[in-house]
């Protein structure tokens, strides 16, 4: 650019935001590459002090995972920090490229980070924000993590006015729990958690946690639930996947407290495939100087530099382990399994009374339940039967339930101190009560306790239906047209003058125009149920636009966002990456405007297009041409679906 500041000739911009931007320069004195950080003198406070507090964490700190910081100043009014330039790129661009990274690979990158996290914690500081993108691979195959923008200092919080009590700062999928309480509640097993997070999305191409504050989200967050990583990656090895369970506890008491235990195994793990780390660091440096002139793609799109399988392949944990681990369990479970069945099931009951010499104050019972609803054949599920047996003499009491299609439904083999019992026995709105007696065991060796459940009636149920849409909340029903049909039974349009009966399961389905029709929705209405209400929600269908293949690799952002839909009807996105090898790509969007930003950093390239996408019945063209100055633009076109 022919900008000097401070001793540092710009190369070049980087990256812009609403409050600084960042150049790659050179210092001029060194002839070394660097990168400056450039906070805009319209900054609020709070940027500043979070921008000061940020190069003086940096500057206390230096390790060779961890991004160096050279310099601080000010210039103009502006504040800058220079630090080491990377040259290669982030780890989110790795996970792209190569989807679920090999079980070797991504634990030696997981084992630098920890590293750095170490020495981080070791001087106090919680860096608050690891994700793909803060980790930065370089051509020699070091691994840096960068970005402490939002790092701080517990120890300093009572004087911290930067990150207030309550505050939440950090990426929302890869959050700790008390982290999403609020952000002065991180700490070091914090860190670790995000790093759990990482390691799960190496692993399977996929995050444990949507990236948005929703309640529903969050509430998963918070107790911990997200798929086994076995659903979508079965190489991996339950030593890992133990590791990364403890990572990402929920409970933050039942998480390494320190990086020194993550450290120490995963260099055991990797070491006896890998008895020199140093060889993992060259190969991991040939993937990143992958040539893209050489770029093959498999059938869903993913490019692979040629000659790089082979090397990949190295590190994909062997069929042989994972056949071993899976068998060494199964026969060990089945094994117990079969011991504690037949032995608790047939043995133990008559042989504790037996051995113990228990069989005078104690006595063996079976209960056979008779359920009368089966005669009535409109009642999908005749649902639990609780049965209580109240010692009359003691009060103690002891509860069962039996739950079944069966006729007779049956609990053998209890165990109840002799005497004279209260029964209950309760199923939706009908009970009976009934008084019997438990004979020791050395008088008569079974009792036999037989109840019959009389059949109950089905009752009007107040129903109401409700149809909104999925995007906007809009109540749609007057416009909607729902079916409904008993189980087995033939579908019929559903009015609300229509009467629906507790006691069986209905199915039901809605379409409205404009929008995908509901998949059937089954609903089963208990005995004890009243009134109810459903609320069924209809996706708006989808205007499909298509993006040529450009003559430059592009990643697309869309309304700032790098995720997008590629399915109709599916809640699932992926990142949108168009290759100048790959194929015609397209996504999916609801009828509006949208902001198209198209990047290529290795060229410069930055393409901004406003486009508003019309209803499904249109289809939106992107294609890519170099205007008069032989600049690359976007090219919309919009053609009517044919039908």
């Amino acid at each position: 650019m022919g900008m000097e500041i401070k001793g540092y000739s710009i190369l070049g911009k980087i990256a812009k935001g609403g409050m600084g931007e960042v150049y790659k320069g050179i210092h001029l004195g060194l002839g070394k590459e660097v990168i400056l950080k450039k906070l805009s003198p319209n900054a609020p406070a709070g940027f500043y002090e979070r921008f000061k507090r940020e190069a003086s964490i940096m500057m206390d700190i230096s390790h060779p995972n961890i991004v160096h910081m050279y310099d601080y100043f000010q210039e103009d009014g502006s504040s800058y920090i220079v630090m080491e330039y990377i040259d290669g790129y982030s780890l989110s661009e790795l996970i792209h490229r190569y989807k679920q990274i090999p079980v070797y690979l991504a634990a030696y990158i997981i084992l630098k980070i920890a590293e750095g996290l170490k020495y981080a914690h070791s001087e106090g500081v919680v860096h608050r924000d690891i994700k793909p993108g803060n980790v930065l691979l370089s051509v020699t195959g070091e691994i840096k993590l960068t970005d402490f923008g939002i790092a701080f200092r517990p120890e300093n919080h009572d004087s911290e006015n930067v990150t207030k009590q309550g505050t939440i700062l950090g990426t929302p999928a890869y959050m700790s729990p008390q982290q999403i309480k609020s952000s002065k509640d991180a700490d070091a097993c914090s860190d670790l958690y995000s790093l759990g997070v990482l390691f799960y999305e190496m692993l399977t191409a996929k995050r444990p946690f949507s990236n948005e504050f929703s309640n529903e989200n969050i509430k998963k967050i918070m107790k911990g639930r997200y798929s086994g990583i076995r659903k979508y990656n079965k190489r991996v090895p339950f030593t890992l996947i133990s590791i990364i369970r403890k990572m990402m506890h929920h409970d933050y008491r039942k998480r390494y407290k320190t990086a020194d235990e993550i450290i120490r195994i995963l260099t055991k793990f990797i070491s006896f495939r890998f008895k020199d780390l140093n060889t993992v660091r060259k190969d991991l440096a040939l993937i990143v100087n992958g040539d893209d002139s050489e770029v093959k793609f498999s059938e869903n799109g993913v490019g692979v530099t040629s000659g790089l399988f082979e090397r990949l392949a190295l590190y994909r944990y062997p069929d042989l382990f994972i056949a071993f681990e899976v068998g060494k369990i199964g026969l060990v479970t089945v094994f117990v399994f079969y011991i504690l069945f037949f032995s608790v099931r047939a043995w133990f009951p008559t042989l504790l009374l037996s051995c113990m010499d228990l069989g005078c104050k104690y006595g063996i019972a079976n209960i056979q339940v008779e359920n009368g609803n089966l005669n009535n054949k409109k009642i999908s599920d005749p649902g639990k039967i609780a049965v209580s047996l109240k010692n009359l003499h003691n009060g103690n009491e002891k509860n069962y339930t039996l739950q079944g299609k069966k006729r007779y439904l049956k609990k053998k083999k209890i165990i109840l101190r002799a005497g004279e019992y209260h029964v209950r026995m309760m199923n939706h709105d009908n009970f009976t009560e009934s008084t019997v007696v438990i004979k020791p065991f050395k008088v008569f060796p079974k009792n036999e306790i037989s109840l019959r459940l009389p059949t109950v009636v089905s009752k009007p149920v107040n129903f109401d239906i409700s149809v909104y849409d999925e995007k906007t909340g809009k109540d749609i029903t007057s416009g909607a047209e729902v079916s409904f049909r008993e189980k087995n039974g033939n579908w019929q349009k559903y009015v609300p003058e229509m009467t629906l009966y507790n006691g069986r399961k209905y199915e039901f389905r809605v379409s409205s125009q404009g929008y995908l029709p509901s998949f059937s929705y089954e609903a089963d209405f208990p005995f004890w149920i009243r009134s109810s209400s459903l609320k069924i929600k209809l996706s708006p269908i989808k205007t499909v636009v298509y993006f040529d293949v450009p003559p430059v690799q592009l990643d697309v952002k869309i309304n700032g966002e790098n995720f997008w839909n590629t399915k109709l009807g599916e809640q699932d996105v992926e990142k949108i990456f168009l290759s100048k090898k790959g194929e015609k790509k397209k996504i999916y969007c609801t009828s509006g405007d949208y902001s198209f930003i198209f990047i290529n950093k290795k060229e410069e390239i930055k393409i901004e297009k406003k486009i508003f996408v019309p209803q499904y019945d249109k289809e939106v063209h992107i294609s890519f041409e170099k205007d008069g100055g032989d600049e690359l633009c976007a090219v919309l076109k919009i053609n009517n679906v044919q039908k």
